[in-house]
């Protein structure tokens, strides 16, 4: 194609673009004037149904701020019979324009070959269409920064492209959803009965397509009714992680997910106020094996429990019974005690009690009844805790207890749970192994396997497949600057900070197995560089990381109990893999000795 074609293309896109960005802060003005008449007039409705209106009208007025700064990611010009049309497809729909949401059925046309095309109606009806356009956009800010289009008259032809960022920043969410392909897509429409598995790699998007599922069923006219009988929960595995993804979702119009941890959540379920989560790590000169107390407790988890008293409720007491016949147990119990804090091993078993003892989780709710005069009266009821969808991030690092005490709490009408992880990447002590350990089994229909990777450069990929892992390297991935490694700590200590006071603006992860590998580190810490432990930063990206204390000790742990000292290998093996992939463009290691 001619530069000049290319151009009268782009230019027609911008300007239509222009007009489309004008009529939707139009709509968006109405919809907040609309709000504004609805509460001045506060003796049209009755309290009851100005709320569901004004929810109505807020919810448009949210949409069409997020729609806004990207308002489609694909046109396609179809006929259907003797009338054509021009089809733009986006986050949310504006029929004005002829903008339909990306959870549509015709949506599914923009994955098709030019030529005949068909979709089903979620009444059921099919339809069939031509298709004779093709464009694909990445729009941020109001403005087009990537442009593809083919017909019958060219081939597909890059018509326009600026520099794309891979940071967690701007428009990510736009950019997802304007590269989905259609195995994604498919995924992201796969029935909703029953749970659903999907791994990959770390950086593969494995997560966000799971939220991007979750935003379908909760908008799709087939699920919508269904998912809206109970909540739904997202559990991940840090703060860092929660802010980011409750941040996400907004963006696709969901408000009524809860994200969390699986310790915030158990503390919550259980009234611990005053309580902290988190793994059993107290330091200050205690001589306590803390690998061996994790490995220990995961060993009582497969042992029946005993009964929990319903009179009062004492968490340290209740373990104590569990752990008594174990003198390093029950001493690593009273300095937990002294600091209120309760591991991950802690939390399921006194939920499992509680189950054993009540039959369920349980919750309070408020429920309305008609009284007399009509008159509404509000009563607390003690009900089952119920979700319709839960979805577990990383679920590899789950126990089988775990997993099997948030399943008590699905819905009976759904079922639904919803996996992301490899059980192969395991990076905590006494997490399921296999699936039927929680009763599951995956057809390949309810298991997406996602393979390229999005996060990181060509350089380090292939360094991170020559330290042994088994990882896909992508044709088209681009290349970044070597990965740079450092024995000696002064030689070191010299680069690191030279490469921190280089990359202005960048983020910088300082990232080691354990506390000791960070502590010199510390003087480092600021707005742009994090110093965390390799676990910390699950979940978390870097334009640049460090990763210090990498050598024998780490890789290669010794122990007296083979058993633990297997899977303390297997597990930091993993760690030392989630440490390479966290990082996008820079990556050095800081070896204690040759690997």
């Amino acid at each position: 194609m001619i530069d000049k074609k290319k151009k009268n293309l782009f230019n027609s896109a911008q300007k239509h673009l222009k007009g489309v960005v004008c009529s939707i802060s139009d709509e968006h003005k109405k919809a907040i004037k609309q709000i504004k008449n609805l509460n001045s007039n506060v003796h049209e409705y009755d309290d009851s149904v100005r709320k569901k209106i004004g929810s109505i009208y807020a919810n448009r007025a949210d949409e069409l701020f997020h729609l806004k700064p990207s308002p489609f990611v694909a046109r396609c010009d179809v006929s259907f019979g003797d009338a054509e049309e021009t089809l733009y497809f986006g986050k949310f729909s504006l029929i004005e324009e002829s903008i339909y949401s990306w959870i549509t059925p015709a949506a599914r046309i923009r994955f098709e070959n030019l030529g005949e095309v068909s979709y089903t109606l979620s009444s059921g009806e099919k339809r069939n269409a031509k298709l004779s356009r093709k464009d694909q956009f990445l729009i941020s800010k109001e403005k087009i920064v990537f442009m593809a289009s083919e017909s019958g008259e060219y081939e597909r032809t890059l018509i326009h492209q600026e520099y794309l960022t891979n940071r967690k920043t701007g428009f990510v969410l736009p950019e997802i959803i304007a590269q989905m392909e259609k195995a994604q897509d498919k995924v992201i429409r796969a029935n909703p009965d029953g749970s659903f598995l999907i791994s990959g790699p770390a950086g593969s998007g494995k997560t966000t397509l799971a939220l991007h599922r979750i935003a379908y069923l909760l908008q799709s006219p087939e699920t919508i009714e269904l998912y809206g009988k109970a909540p739904i929960i997202v559990f991940v595995q840090d703060e860092s992680t929660r802010q980011y993804f409750s941040s996400l979702l907004p963006e696709l119009g969901i408000h009524n997910v809860e994200i969390t941890t699986y310790g915030i959540w158990a503390l919550s379920k259980m009234g611990l106020q005053g309580y902290i989560c988190g793994d059993t790590g107290i330091e200050g000169g205690i001589e306590i094996d803390w690998n061996e107390i994790s490995f220990k407790k995961a060993m009582i988890q497969h042992k029946e429990l005993p009964k929990m008293s319903k009179k009062g409720f004492d968490p340290f007491a209740w373990l104590r019974s569990i752990y008594s016949k174990d003198k390093q147990l029950v001493e690593a119990l009273i300095y937990q005690e002294k600091e209120n804090r309760l591991d991950y091993f802690d939390l399921t078993f006194l939920q499992s009690g509680i189950i054993n003892r009540d039959g369920a989780l349980l919750t309070e709710i408020e429920r309305y009844f008609e009284g007399k005069n009509s008159r509404l009266i509000r009563k607390k009821e003690i009900v089952p805790l119920q979700y319709s969808l839960v979805m577990l991030d990383e679920v590899q690092n789950y126990s089988a207890k775990q997993i099997q005490t948030i399943k008590s709490c699905l819905h009976p009408d759904t079922k639904s749970m919803l996996y992301t992880g490899d059980l192969g990447q395991r990076t905590r002590i006494g997490t399921m192994t296999i699936w039927n350990e929680v009763d599951e089994e995956f057809s390949s229909e309810r298991c997406a396997e996602l393979k390229k990777v999005y996060r990181n450069t060509r350089n380090i990929l292939q360094y991170i497949k020559g330290q042994g892992y088994e990882i896909e390297v992508p044709d088209a991935i681009p290349s970044g600057s070597e990965v740079l490694e450092y024995q000696k700590s002064e030689e070191a200590k010299l680069h690191i900070d030279k490469l921190i006071s280089e990359k202005e603006g960048l983020l910088v992860g300082v990232l080691g197995f354990e506390d000791k590998d960070l502590r010199k580190y510390e003087y480092l810490k600021s707005k742009k560089v994090k110093v965390m432990t390799i676990k910390e930063a699950q979940g978390v990206e870097f334009d640049t990381v460090i990763l210090v204390g990498v050598g024998d000790e780490a890789l290669q742990p010794i122990h007296k109990n083979k058993k633990l000292q297997k899977e303390l290998r297997h597990i930091n093996k993993n760690l030392f893999y989630v440490g390479l992939t966290r990082a996008m463009q820079t990556l050095v290691i800081i070896k204690e000795q040759s690997l």
